[in-house]
């Protein structure tokens, strides 16, 4: 697999854990912070989707062709399980 493959999926889901931790510990109370958390957590997961829908993807993983497991995807199992 390429490193420009390796990249694009790392792009892919930077800043995407920071995101659901902060999400997932904040305790909602109707304010402005409420939204601006939901917000850049929604943010993450449609870079996520956009990328793994990408024309070239056939396959369930996050680097190359998706065809092909790969540290990254065991980077991000446990956080999508967590949400």
């Amino acid at each position: 697999l390429g490193g420009g493959e390796t990249r694009r999926a790392s792009e892919a889901i930077d800043g995407f854990f920071p995101a659901m931790a902060k999400f997932a510990k904040h305790s909602p109370n109707g304010d402005e912070e409420d939204k601006e958390k939901q917000a850049a957590l929604e943010q993450k997961l449609q870079a996520l989707e956009d990328h793994l829908s990408a024309d070239t993807r056939t396959g369930p993983y996050l680097v190359g062709d998706g065809h092909t497991f790969t540290l990254l995807d065991c980077n991000m199992a446990p956080k999508l399980y967590a949400m």
